[in-house]
């Protein structure tokens, strides 16, 4: 399954957004990546609501049920007061494994659609109803095991151990950041009891989405005892790096929930779902940011991918059609991105539309520099400090002795005339 099209009215702080998103199905030819969505937004303005519209569209029988975790006030509220409601549509790609269970005229379906209200009741509360849904939409709920929807929310932690996974245990940190995710140490050694042939799968899996050569140590593992061969040295998975455990925390989760979701007889990487990542280069170095995009699109190219940032870096590593930015204050819309991304530098992206700083520099040092360039229009001495200030930023580089060049003369003379 995947998310074709999103659309939200008054939810949250989102008076009105309609995007649609990039899947290994319907992407454009051309496309780099096909299967990678991210959303772009200062804070606040909306990123963590789109995820989180999406998965009450993906799984709304869910929400109505009431899944076990805060409630997240759907309808929008402003000094003026509530709206009447929200409303959320989404259109979905079906593939056959989410069509298993369905009815026999209905197992050649391949596209359906879902309209979600959400209604403000006395006492503060809300009630959730489907306005509209193709006939297929509840059978794929109530009887398919392999509809697959995974979300992770920024705070990401492992919890405690869970032998049996529900549904909403795939999207719980997205909505309650005191929820944990599945434990890799424990998951681990409890598949390769079960099936030689799945431990094998997750782990070439697990190792091809590791960062530095990095790869777990198979044998020990099948003993109970997680570790990972890291810079040549066997090391406990207790024993990594806080940003090694924060990464492998929620990629461990999503690659036992695949496990446990694929049917038997299909690859891992095979399996068709959607998963939504907010802050997706949380804890990570610039040098994984750069990876980790390209990295999960080739390692699951049949997952769709939407995720959220705030690192240029991320953006950079993917391309126009991947990015969607968030936009206003009190009513915020989404915009595709307008002008190409791959490639450019950190620099670039943050000044340029994506992010639309007016530099990259300290606040503070940029009225420094300007102040230097005003005086530079007279004074060589000014003229080369702030050549020395582009060049090096806040550095106390030493002037050279004796008048300066000539260069700088010039320029001088030349800024004084225009």
């Amino acid at each position: 399954m995947y998310l074709r099209c999103l659309e939200a009215r008054n939810l949250r702080c989102l008076e009105a957004v309609d995007v649609e998103l990039l899947t290994p199905d319907d992407a454009p030819d051309d496309a780099r990546y096909r299967n990678l969505n991210l959303v772009l937004g200062t804070n606040g303005a909306g990123k963590s609501t789109v995820l989180k519209a999406a998965a009450l569209g993906l799984l709304t029988p869910l929400f109505q049920m009431g899944a076990p975790f805060p409630r997240p006030f759907w309808v929008r509220r402003t000094q003026h007061g509530s709206a009447d409601g929200a409303h959320v549509h989404v259109d979905l790609r079906l593939h056959a494994v989410d069509r298993a269970g369905a009815r026999p005229e209905d197992e050649r379906i391949e596209l359906c659609s879902v309209d979600v209200t959400v209604i403000p009741v006395d006492g503060g509360d809300e009630l959730i109803q489907v306005d509209n849904v193709d006939p297929i939409w509840a059978p794929i709920h109530e009887f398919n095991a392999s509809f697959f929807v995974a979300a992770y929310g920024a705070s990401r932690r492992v919890g405690p151990d869970r032998q049996a996974l529900a549904r909403f245990d795939r999207v719980g940190t997205l909505f309650d950041e005191s929820r944990g995710l599945v434990p890799l140490d424990a998951a681990l050694p409890r598949i390769a009891a079960r099936s030689a042939e799945r431990f094998e799968a997750l782990v070439d899996l697990l190792d091809r989405l590791l960062p530095d050569g990095t790869t777990l140590e198979r044998d020990a593992t099948r003993a109970g005892n997680v570790a990972f061969i890291h810079r040549g040295l066997s090391t406990p998975y207790g024993a990594l790096s806080d940003g090694y455990q924060a990464y492998l925390a929620w990629m461990g989760d999503l690659l036992v929930q695949l496990e446990a979701t694929c049917p038997t007889g299909h690859a891992l990487e095979s399996l068709e779902g959607v998963v939504l990542i907010d802050e997706v280069d949380s804890h990570l170095h610039p040098g994984w940011q750069l990876d980790l995009l390209p990295t999960l699109a080739a390692c699951l190219p049949r997952i769709q991918f939407i995720c959220t940032t705030h690192s240029p870096f991320v953006v950079g590593s993917v391309e126009a059609c991947n990015v969607h930015v968030l936009e206003g204050e009190s009513a915020a819309v989404i915009r595709p991105m307008d002008e190409e991304l791959f490639g450019l530098s950190s620099d670039q992206i943050v000044t340029g539309a994506a992010f639309g700083l007016p530099s990259s520099r300290a606040r503070s040092f940029v009225s420094e520099i300007e102040r230097v360039e005003r005086e530079a229009i007279d004074d060589p001495a000014a003229a080369l400090r702030f050549a020395q200030m582009l060049a090096h930023g806040g550095a106390e580089t030493a002037m050279p002795p004796g008048a300066p060049p000539d260069w700088v003369a010039r320029l001088t003379n030349r800024k004084g005339r225009e």
